[in-house]
């Protein structure tokens, strides 16, 4: 079967996000990955020299999927504050279909490991903050929250529910559908815009 270069290193992108949700980034190897997706270790290296370099490629597809799938999913949608809701409920999913992100984004590789990934999250969750002070912003000059609203605060603390919640649903092992906890977090975060 022949597969573009660009399909091709997709693939390999997300064998290793998959590998990563099993079994963490440390134990995440060229190897393993070659062997998921059922091609030798030489044909995986002309695509990527190193882990790094796939790391760094996930990164990169997690913040653009996730952002096309919010885009789009709120595109139609007027009202921020719905906009707001939508984001929280779109976020839950995306990252319950895609079990690696949350082990990739809090993994020592990242946090610790290397700067040149840690600024590749640093820039795809500044990327996501811009956006939620943007609808948070025109919420207020709405008159649909408060006028007192700290919006860095509050994108910061809307930001903090999807990573709390992502990091107890890591932690658990996935024991429990993420996407069920979005009505009770907006509950309790839309009661702090009144």
């Amino acid at each position: 079967m022949m597969h573009s270069s660009n399909n091709r290193k997709d693939q390999i992108v997300f064998a290793a996000l998959e590998i990563i949700s099993e079994e963490g980034a440390k134990k995440l190897t060229m190897k393993k990955i070659a062997e998921k997706i059922g091609i030798s270790d030489a044909a995986l290296y002309r695509h990527f020299k190193n882990k790094r370099q796939i790391m760094q490629a996930m990164i990169e597809k997690v913040g653009q999927s996730l952002t096309g799938s919010i885009s789009t999913a709120v595109a139609n949608i007027e009202n921020p504050v719905e906009k707001l809701r939508e984001i929280l409920r779109i976020h839950l999913s995306y990252l319950e279909n895609n079990k690696g992100i949350p082990r990739l984004v809090f993994s020592e590789e990242v946090h610790q490991n290397d700067p040149m990934l840690r600024s590749s999250v640093l820039r795809m969750v500044n990327h996501y903050l811009d956006l939620i002070r943007g609808i948070l912003v025109r919420a207020r000059e709405t008159g649909q929250i408060r006028s007192d609203i700290d919006v860095e605060a509050t994108a910061i603390g809307f930001l903090g529910l999807v990573q709390a919640m992502a990091l107890l649903w890591s932690l658990s092992g996935f024991q429990f559908e993420i996407s069920e906890k979005a009505p009770a977090l907006w509950r309790v975060f839309s009661e702090s815009l009144k």
